[in-house]
């Protein structure tokens, strides 16, 4: 407990987490780890402890399309105004991602890393929300004009809209049971 250095945790925000003294609640680990495993692994899968497998003698490599770099499970952000043509609104859930090793993937972690969701420093999934172009409409720190420019951004360095088309993929596929999130295959 208590405030103390570099390390300690206090009410779920670690102090001295960020580099030069920032903070940043603990969710941030695992891009954090990711960042620290990057040159050691050609995919890095990240999966919280509440994700559960139906079938754990599947490998997810063998599952997914590896010309992607990015992959991410879907949930529900709620429904466009009808002004925005009413459809349905997702974003993604960073409780299971499955991240290949390439620049693109690295621009994306190291971006979401930076944006430290928007100053605040207490989700790393409204951070790669942002840099996808994905805000919450309940979320004042993260404009939806900030996050589209940031998604432009980073597509225009790697290729486009058409090479991202093929390097981000998102599923649909999760259910959540008893609090805990299952990730399916396709």
């Amino acid at each position: 407990g208590g405030e103390g250095g570099a390390g300690s945790i206090s009410s779920g925000v670690q102090v001295g987490f960020a580099s030069g003294g920032g903070r940043r609640s603990s969710r941030f680990r695992k891009l954090q780890l990711i960042r620290q495993l990057w040159d050691s692994y050609d995919w890095l899968i990240w999966m919280d402890i509440d994700a559960l497998f139906l079938d754990p003698a599947v490998d997810v490599l063998e599952l997914i399309d590896k010309k992607a770099d990015l992959h991410f499970t879907l949930e529900s952000a709620g429904t466009a105004s009808a002004e925005q043509g009413g459809q349905p609104l997702y974003r993604v859930n960073t409780g299971f991602f499955v991240v290949h090793t390439t620049p693109l993937a690295r621009d994306f972690i190291e971006r979401a890393w930076a944006i430290n969701d928007c100053g605040r420093g207490e989700s790393d999934q409204r951070s790669m929300n942002f840099v996808l172009g994905r805000v919450n409409s309940d979320d004042e720190s993260c404009s939806a004009e900030g996050a589209a420019a940031e998604w432009a951004s980073l597509l225009a360095r790697h290729g486009g809209a058409k090479f991202a088309a093929d390097k981000f993929k998102f599923y649909d596929k999760v259910r959540r049971v008893a609090g805990c999130s299952q990730s399916v295959s396709q």
